[in-house]
Formats: structure tokens, sequence, C-alpha cells
């Protein structure tokens, strides 16, 4: 495992394009040349090959409340024996802090507890199975699965749950499911023939694409906020113009009032000076 390096599993664009870099440096540099999407979320396409690879990461009761317990510690930096005290106890025998300091799950804790890491990768391939069936369809069809709890688990253990989904109710399936384990990438298929791949991934690969997508994370912080600034800058904008426009419409109607009222009062010195036959105008005195 690599301990040292905290995957945002919780940040989507830090979770595609790190599984998009991984794929290149490890399987083939075919990868670099593809984009981030959705449904799928990494897509590949040339003249005459196209691959889809849909992104997610295994969930569950425990691995939630491992990591939003070690988001809090990061920003409170508590040290060990404040995270030591104020740990859940619903992690006791399930955590240990590495020497950098770093919470680590721990996916030996007990037999029970990998049965039910195994549950949990069935329902992640039936979930997503079931929203397959609505994506665009490419020559090959993988799911990238972050699985760093599994890492552990025997290969025949994973090979049974997945061969327990009934495929034959699916119209597509993945061509893999490869696994993240955190030391290795497992790879998978339905086709009990074929074998399972398991290519070790080298501290250094993890800590590049690591990197790369903390890198392309802030990138697109930075331009979802520039893109807000924009937003409030029109909204400014247009209430600058609509209150402009309010008082300049005031201003019109107060001036209409008082040339109204001005004519007003003209009208009636006339219709008083004719009624008491006095002369309009000085001219007209005697």
């Amino acid at each position: 495992m690599i301990e040292n390096i905290d995957h945002n599993l919780d940040n989507k664009v830090y979770n595609e394009f790190f599984a998009k870099c991984l794929l290149e440096k490890v399987l083939t540099k075919e990868y670099a040349a593809a984009t981030i999407k959705d449904k799928p979320d990494i897509q590949l396409q040339t003249h005459d090959f196209s691959v889809g690879v849909e992104v997610t990461s295994l969930k569950d009761s425990y691995l939630g409340v491992f990591h939003r317990f070690r988001k809090v510690c990061k920003d409170k930096n508590w040290t060990m024996d404040e995270i030591k005290k104020r740990l859940p106890k619903l992690l006791k025998g399930r955590v240990r802090l590495n020497k950098w300091g770093k919470l680590i799950y721990l996916s030996t804790a007990n037999q029970k507890f990998i049965h039910q890491e195994l549950l949990c990768l069935k329902k992640t391939l039936e979930i997503k199975l079931a929203k397959l069936q609505s994506y665009q369809q490419f020559q090959h069809n993988h799911l990238f699965i972050y699985a760093t709890t599994l890492s552990d688990c025997k290969v025949e253990g994973i090979k049974r749950i997945m061969q327990s989904i009934k495929s034959t109710k699916y119209r597509y399936l993945y061509d893999d499911i490869i696994l993240y384990t955190g030391e290795t990438l497992q790879i998978y298929s339905y086709q009990k023939e074929k074998p399972v791949f398991i290519i070790g991934v080298t501290p250094e690969q993890v800590e590049y694409c690591h990197e790369r997508a903390i890198y392309v994370q802030k990138l697109y912080e930075e331009k979802i906020k520039a893109r807000e600034t924009r937003k409030q800058l029109q909204q400014n904008t247009i209430l600058h113009t609509s209150e402009k426009k309010e008082t300049q419409n005031r201003q019109t109607s107060k001036k209409s009032f008082e040339n109204a009222h001005t004519k007003k009062l003209t009208e009636d010195m006339k219709h008083n000076t004719k009624e008491k036959n006095l002369p309009s105008s000085p001219d007209m005195l005697p």
C-alpha cells in the first residue's frame, strides 16, 4: 500500500483523471489521448479503435465514516494522540496510524469485514452494470474501481463474487473489471476461461498520477471559481442596469408629473382670468 498518498475519493475530477493517468502509465500509452467525459467517464476513440471506462469506488458505512473522520483530522490538524482520543467506535480495530501520522484503513481486521467488502463490491458491480445499459457503447467497455480495502482479499473470493452476478439479465457487460488496490491493478473478466491479470503499481507511478490529478483538480476548481465570478459580475451588471433604468423611469415620471401640474396651473389661471374679465396679459391693461 502506498500509505503516504491520500487519494481524494470524494472528488470526481480527481478520481477520473488519476484513473486515466494510471491506465496510461501501467497499461498502455494510448490512454494519453483519452478524454474525460461522462457516461462513461473516460473515452478514447480512433479511426479503428474505441474504449470507454467508467470510474467508481467502493463505498460502505465503514468507509464513509473513515473518509469523513480522516478529512476532519486533516482539516483540524489533530495530533496522533487527539486522533486516537476522538476515534469513532465504528472504526476501532479497523484503522491504524502510519509513520506519517495518517489513518490507514485495515481490510484485514477480520474475515467478517472482508466478506462485507466483497458484498460491497457485488453491489457496486450490479449498480454499474445497470447504468451501463443506457451508456454509449464502445468496442471495449471497462469498469475501473478504487478498491484499496480489497488489497488483501484473495483473487478467488473476488472471482466468486463476480460469477454470482447473473450476467444473463444484462444486454451489455463490461469487458474488464479493473480493481485498483493501491499496489496492483487486478483485471477481471466475466469470461470464466479468461485469466486474471495482476499488474504491479510502483510508488513512483502512483505519486506521479496523484500529483497530476491534484493539479487538474485545482485547475478545474479555478475554472469553476472564475465562471462563478463572471456569473456574479453579469448579475451585478444586470442589477445595476435595472436600477439605473428604474431611476431614469422615476425621474421621467417626476418630470412628466411636474409638467402636467404646471400645465394644469396655467390652464386654471387662464380660466379664472376669463371669468373675472381680467386682462390675461400686462399689454391688455388700460
